[in-house]
């Protein structure tokens, strides 16, 4: 099973560049494998891009989940499939009441120590005022503004898979009163969230600079993107930067025998390159195995018995002379 995840930017039904996603893909996708493709950042008619994508790639259903937002960030993944079954799609909330309480906390101690300071300092009594009333404008995002993790499982034929796709807060989005930004705190919270959900994987834009831990999720989900590089474009050369704010977590069952990459996208598809994984578990790599020893074994068989039919009739013939 593939599941491959490419954020393209503020995507809509008359701008996607089906054409140049498509083509990129087919260099990903074999023949007759099952594999699952999830489009983020669409802003509209997610049902026309879905069509366009499942005609361009052969698949056979597309989806589009609402992942919620606010009025400047609300946004749908657009899910398509092929070789595989649709089961269902839904988001997950229960990550926002932690993201709230987090950072209501700490707006309340940063304007109860902007009146602190007001209370003891020698300046004027307006400028008192200006500080506290500066500090008590700088509220936190609403967690409705974020966009929920979207849900979705599938069936190959001889499993179900469980994946996750997030697009997470800019990179830059925060209050300054906080060590962190929104997306490496909606990054703990929804991990929180998820952890009881039976994911099998979760990828998308997490819009994180640096290394988070490698593992998460009292260690089911494992990063195994860390070798890719970068995957945004520079806008000055057109090449993939080393910012990896694309990523791919499976669980530990796939972690170690998953193949992983980039799709090879161009700029001109969109400002990130995609993200692709193979699932893989130990027992399939066994399997496989098994099955290549076997057609080994019978090749090898299928070579020799021509052999051995000709040394018994030479043995034979020196027999009878």
């Amino acid at each position: 099973m593939k599941v491959i995840c490419w954020n393209i930017q503020k995507n809509n039904a008359t701008n996607i560049r089906a054409d140049l996603i498509c083509e990129a893909l087919k260099t990903t996708l074999k023949p007759g494998e099952p594999w699952l493709l999830a489009i983020l950042e669409n802003k509209s008619g997610g049902d026309s891009v879905g069509q366009e994508l499942s005609t361009g790639l052969g698949g056979s259903w597309f989806q589009t989940a609402p992942a919620g937002g606010g009025i400047h960030t609300r946004e749908n993944v657009v899910l398509v499939g092929g070789n595989c079954h649709y089961r269902w799609h839904d988001t997950d909330t229960s990550w926002q009441a932690m993201f709230g309480g987090k950072f209501n906390l700490q707006f309340f101690s940063h304007v109860a120590s902007a009146q602190a300071k007001a209370e003891t300092s020698r300046s004027r009594a307006t400028t008192h005022q200006a500080t506290v009333a500066t500090a008590r404008r700088e509220t936190p995002w609403d967690p409705g503004n974020c966009r929920n993790p979207v849900l979705v499982e599938v069936n190959d034929g001889s499993r179900d898979y469980r994946f996750g796709f997030v697009h997470s807060p800019g990179p830059q989005e925060g209050v300054s009163y906080s060590d962190h930004t929104y997306a490496q705190t909606y990054f703990s919270c929804i991990m929180e969230s998820l952890q009881h959900l039976g994911l099998d994987g979760l990828m998308g834009d997490f819009n994180i600079y640096g290394s988070e831990p490698a593992r998460i999720d009292g260690g089911a989900l494992q990063d195994v993107s860390f070798d890719l590089g970068g995957t945004t474009f520079k806008k000055t050369t057109s090449s993939v930067g080393d910012s990896r704010l694309d990523r791919a977590y499976l669980h530990s069952r796939y972690a170690l025998h998953s193949q992983v990459g980039l799709v090879n996208g161009t700029i001109d598809a969109s400002d990130h390159v995609g993200v692709w994984v193979d699932l893989a578990t130990c027992g399939d790599c066994l399997h496989a195995l098994a099955e290549a020893a076997e057609q080994s074994s019978d090749g090898w068989q299928h070579l020799m018995a021509p052999v051995s039919a000709a040394s018994s009739s030479t043995s034979n013939a020196m027999d009878l002379s």
